[in-house]
């Protein structure tokens, strides 16, 4: 009977330590800070907007997080600034309650010395569980922040005719937040199809010479003769504009297509492009839609041969089906046309429910019966 009554008292014993080890109800989970993105220097006066954002996760759902806050210290450790990020889809945050949070960086950054800052985040839940604290760092240094130039309204030929004594301008509008003293060169260079270097490079102007109306009103220009180009073959080029500041900082580049032609025959022109900007996907079948371009061509609209568009996907490899040749057909029900021989040509696309959403790039094109390419229109439409 003891000997009984002892192994009953073991087999309890260990029960009661299995309950203490291995406990039915897990802790409360607590937020995870998964991904930080802060710039890593920044200048104690800002001429753009600079943000921090902040993924967090949390086991019981979004909603349960109270806040996000991050500490701002020195090297010693004291605290600077406090800032609080926020997931409302303002103030810099772009989708509300998508586990993102959001603060701008330049009001504090105006506050501090130069040096090295150590930005400490962290997240609670409405119970008071705080994560685990995320860290990282930004350099602070004294001055003005550099912000480059940028380039718009380019204007130039279409195409350049070896046979003729016409001068070509070509002009282009750049600005620079610093001011346009702080514009350094506006230039220009040729491209040829076969050749990654330019073939031929100028400068444009905004001293009121050389093409240039009016000094100092941001736009610039030069005009070339025909002279300039006579190292030049017949064929396509590709022209590129480009705006550097002092500091060296590039603008976005400008590109565009001129036809060099030593005959008499002059390229056909592409214009008014009608396309959407977005198609949304359905959840079955396939969604439509017809682009149209008009075209003309000096020596009359019979002389264009062919009006088409290649297309690129978002990852930027062509369409297999590329080229896609347009019509002037009249034909409605087949290529989307509407008028026959108006010089408008279209051509109605289909994207099946199964496409890749992302942002499409569409080429378009004009070659006439001397094989003369007109200029080039590209056009995104972004696939949702």
């Amino acid at each position: 009977m003891k000997n009984w009554l002892f192994g009953l008292i073991a087999v309890l014993i260990l029960i009661v330590g299995c309950n203490k080890n291995n406990p039915l109800t897990p802790p409360d989970p607590v937020p995870v800070i998964s991904y930080v993105l802060a710039p890593d220097t920044l200048y104690t006066t800002l001429s753009s907007s600079h943000y921090m954002m902040v993924d967090v996760t949390d086991a019981q759902g979004i909603d349960d997080i109270q806040s996000v806050t991050c500490q701002l210290a020195d090297a010693s450790g004291a605290v600077l600034a406090t800032l609080t990020l926020s997931d409302d889809g303002q103030y810099g945050d772009i989708i509300p309650a998508d586990g993102t949070f959001t603060v701008q960086l330049n009001a504090v950054v105006a506050q501090l010395s130069a040096g090295e800052i150590y930005l400490h985040i962290q997240a609670q839940d409405k119970a008071g569980h705080t994560s685990e604290t995320a860290t990282t760092t930004l350099i602070l240094i004294s001055g003005e922040e550099n912000t480059p130039p940028s380039i718009s309204e380019l204007s130039a030929p279409v195409s350049i005719s070896f046979k003729q004594s016409t001068e070509y301008l070509f002009t282009v509008l750049a600005k620079d937040p610093q001011g346009l003293d702080d514009l350094a060169l506006v230039r220009l260079d040729f491209f040829s199809p076969t050749s990654p270097s330019p073939v031929f490079r100028d400068t444009l102007n905004d001293a009121g010479e050389n093409g240039d109306q009016i000094s100092g009103d941001g736009r610039f220009s030069t005009v070339l003769s025909i002279g300039a180009f006579q190292n030049l073959t017949p064929g396509l080029y590709t022209i590129r504009v480009l705006a550097f500041d002092r500091a060296g900082a590039r603008s976005n580049p400008l590109l565009r297509t001129v036809q060099f032609v030593r005959e008499g025959n002059d390229p056909p022109v592409i214009f008014n492009l009608i396309a959407p900007d977005t198609m949304q996907l359905p959840p079955r079948g396939a969604v439509q839609s017809t682009l149209s371009v008009a075209a003309s061509d000096p020596q009359g609209l019979g002389d264009i041969q062919q009006v088409f568009f290649n297309s690129y996907k978002p990852d930027g490899s062509p369409s297999s089906g590329n080229p896609f040749f347009m019509a002037d057909d009249g034909n409605i029900s087949v290529s989307g046309d509407e008028t026959a021989g108006d010089g408008v040509y279209s051509l109605t696309i289909n994207l099946p429910s199964g496409t890749t959403p992302g942002d499409y790039r569409f080429v378009f094109e004009a070659v006439d019966k001397s094989d003369a390419h007109s200029n080039k229109i590209t056009h995104i439409i972004t696939v949702k």
